[in-house]
């Protein structure tokens, strides 16, 4: 809108020029005004077009996200109904053990180790259906799974503490997806590292606390406080875009982002930790 005030400026100017130096009548002066008039209103009301059409196309794109992190959420409930329905056959398959593995030591040790799987599948579906948001659950569920197509592998710790986020449904999936997406970008480019990326989400009493992790090859202190450049990236052109947004959206929730490293048995991992104040 500046651009065109400047654009209006200029013409006036010229027009007045103009009317001085040819001694325009006052009615032509005055059709020469209504003209620039009507042009600059058909663009601001051009540039209102515009606008309003980003925002629907920006709304109809997150309804449509919306939709599936619900139809996620919903494939999420079914998973649970088909694994009870099974748990008759994972029993059966656990007391089979006795009859086929005669060595009293591997019976113990196998039965073990297929109830601790058949456990931690169980606790992780469990820990999206204790999220009462469903649009949350669902979304996350769909992030992680898409992870695995990946052949990433996504641990998780989520604790809601508090029912109702500090942030709006909208930031909290804007502000969790930006950090998944740049966790997933940085194991599939090539790097020879792990494929693991660890999500934690507390939704505390006092602040909303959310940290991803993935494997990396080892950064600078330096180098990590380049990322929220627009201009740099380590993973191809264009991709520092996102979290600069973060950094953005995260500080006019008047939160912060800690980037840090820290070495694992298994890699060395770099550490992006959101935390967002609750409102008192």
């Amino acid at each position: 809108m500046n651009a065109l005030l400047l654009f209006a400026t200029f013409f006036l100017f010229v027009g007045a020029v103009i009317f001085r130096l040819e001694n325009f009548r006052l009615a032509e002066a005055v059709y020469y005004l209504q003209s620039v008039y009507f042009i600059l209103v058909l663009f601001y009301l051009l540039e209102l077009w515009q606008k309003s059409k980003t925002r629907t196309e920006e709304k109809l794109k997150q309804a449509e996200k919306n939709r599936q992190y619900c139809e996620a959420y919903d494939e999420l409930r079914t998973l649970v109904r088909e694994r009870q329905h099974d748990m008759d056959n994972h029993i059966s398959a656990i007391l089979g053990m006795i009859y086929t593995i005669s060595d009293r030591d591997e019976l113990i040790r196998s039965q073990k180790a297929y109830c601790r799987e058949l456990q931690e599948s169980h606790e992780e579906i469990k820990l999206y259906l204790a999220i009462e948001n469903r649009l949350i659950a669902g979304f996350l569920f769909m992030k992680i799974r898409e992870a695995a197509a990946y052949q990433i592998k996504v641990t998780n710790r989520i604790i809601f503490q508090e029912k109702i986020l500090p942030v709006s449904d909208y930031d909290f999936i804007e502000i969790t997806g930006i950090l998944l997406d740049n966790a997933v970008e940085a194991l599939t480019g090539g790097a020879e590292v792990p494929g693991k990326i660890h999500l934690e989400v507390i939704n505390g009493k006092e602040n909303l606390y959310i940290l991803a992790a993935n494997a990396s090859v080892p950064l600078s202190p330096e180098e990590m406080t380049l990322f929220f450049r627009e201009d740099y990236t380590s993973k191809g052109k264009g991709r520092g875009i996102g979290l600069k947004k973060l950094g953005r959206l995260v500080q006019s929730l008047h939160g912060e982002v800690i980037v840090s490293g820290e070495a694992a048995e298994e890699a060395w991992f770099i550490k992006f930790e959101v935390v967002i104040p609750r409102k008192q």
